[in-house]
């Protein structure tokens, strides 16, 4: 899966700036195009257009639960061949934005220890948020900074972020002990081994028979154990299992989190929150819900990969859908073309359309915050009309490229954003073939 991921984000690194494309040189003496955006206000779209029942929004739960605990349940494949051969040959560009040497990729991949994949296959939680990387090192790999869009934030060694108490599976260390491979149901890599501990049957059994979940309403709500120690940060997206011997009334949940033992286990412990700061994950699914939920995300700066533990265009709709049940896969090719939970395709080809017919289309067959469109390497949440009549949508976008005497640049946006749908089109240096309408090519409904 790994190999998909990383290899589809290759292919794309020359189109629309988001899940990958990346921003102009920080070395270059070329001036990113500046733009202004309309309104960033979300509450103004407010306007149900679709409720899913009671007894769906219970078979999402079903199903996400599912995917979620996967890696406890069934075995998980994870394909590092490919990786060696291309950093060796291509080692790219360090932190100080000049060439890594072949010996620093040696070094690497020496240490990744990829012959002892799978050679543990333990049952594993994450105790802390991680990013999850290709090698393990926090050592970046750029391609290229002396070209447009080819340096910073772009790590082509970062693959995603994991976030606290997501289940895997411990795949085998590297060498020096400092990292743990591990696999998700949607995407694997290396975390830093004082992020992760094993964890017994019997806690996974416990986590498994909760009858009740929670998600958080909002971003870095702070979780504290019952001595008031720091725990984690709850984040949109995750999914907290609640104790069930938690008070039904009042106006606290006691939900199930991790401190990691001294023999390198996962402790269950308690830790008190705010009915007000969650909802109960599989009650309900709307589209209110769903732009409720994104509006508290509305302005998060851009991250590459969860990088810095903000998020790209495909996390970012991950979370927000994954809040409501709704399992979304990794990557936006591969959340475009994904089948719904009855293993149903609602997806459209747009790519044989021009603007008009496309908008026409949209407008026709989109549900507002119910549809995606994707572009190579990136993908959007369509959430209907603005007051002027204009189609809109919601990404989290780097920026689109652009040109200007005759050198490429970047239209930096860098945030989760409202823009048209035709976004570009009335900016100054971006090409009528580098708008946002232009480039789209697929449509898929959630529903």
């Amino acid at each position: 899966m790994i190999k998909k991921i990383y290899g589809f984000l290759l292919l794309t690194a020359l189109v629309l700036s988001s899940c990958s494309n990346k921003p102009s040189q920080m070395d270059s003496p070329y001036t990113p195009t500046t733009i202004n955006l309309p309104p960033q206000e979300l509450l103004s779209y407010k306007k149900t257009s679709f409720t899913i029942t009671k007894a769906t929004a219970q078979k999402l739960k079903t199903h996400y639960l599912k995917m979620h605990f996967k890696p406890w349940q069934e075995p998980l494949v994870a394909d590092m061949s490919w990786l060696e051969s291309m950093v060796l040959k291509s080692p790219g560009y360090g932190e100080n934005l000049k060439p890594n040497s072949k010996e620093l990729m040696e070094k690497l991949v020496l240490n990744a220890d990829f012959k002892s994949l799978s050679s543990l296959e333990k049952d594993g939680v994450m105790v802390f948020s991680s990013d999850l990387r290709l090698l393990p090192s926090t050592k970046p790999r750029y391609l290229n900074p002396s070209l447009a869009g080819e340096g910073y934030p772009f790590d082509y060694l970062q693959n995603s972020y994991l976030y606290a108490y997501t289940p895997v599976k411990i795949s085998h260390q590297s060498l020096d002990g400092a990292w743990v491979f591990v696999k998700t149901s949607f995407v694997s890599g290396f975390v830093k081994s004082k992020n992760i501990a094993k964890i017994h049957p019997k806690t996974i059994q416990k986590l498994r028979q909760s009858k009740n979940f929670i998600t958080p309403k909002k971003d870095y709500i702070p979780l504290y154990d019952k001595n008031g120690d720091f725990l984690e940060y709850a984040r949109v997206g995750m999914v907290l299992a609640v104790d069930d011997k938690s008070p039904k009334n009042g106006d606290f949940y006691e939900i199930l989190a991790f401190k990691k033992d001294l023999d390198g286990y996962a402790k269950l412990v308690k830790s008190k929150v705010k009915k007000a700061d969650f909802v109960v994950f599989g009650e309900s699914f709307s589209s209110d819900d769903v732009l409720l939920i994104a509006n508290e995300l509305l302005g998060e700066k851009y991250g590459w990969g969860g990088m810095g533990g903000n998020r790209d265009c495909s996390m970012f709709l991950r979370d927000v859908f994954g809040s409501f049940g709704v399992f979304l896969e990794r990557n936006s090719k591969a959340q475009i073309y994904q089948k719904d939970y009855e293993n149903k395709s609602h997806f459209y080809s747009l790519s044989d359309f021009d603007d008009k017919a496309k908008m026409e289309f949209i407008l026709a067959n989109a549900t507002p915050f119910g549809t995606l469109l994707a572009l190579d390497g990136h993908i959007v949440l369509y959430i209907g009309k603005d007051k002027s009549g204009r189609m809109m949508i919601l990404h989290d976008i780097w920026g689109l490229k652009s040109h200007k005497n005759g050198r490429e640049g970047r239209a930096l946006v860098g945030g989760v954003s409202i823009t048209p749908l035709d976004f570009g089109k009335d900016i100054k240096d971006v090409l009528p073939k580098d708008t946002i309408i232009r480039k789209i090519h697929s449509m898929r409904n959630i529903f």
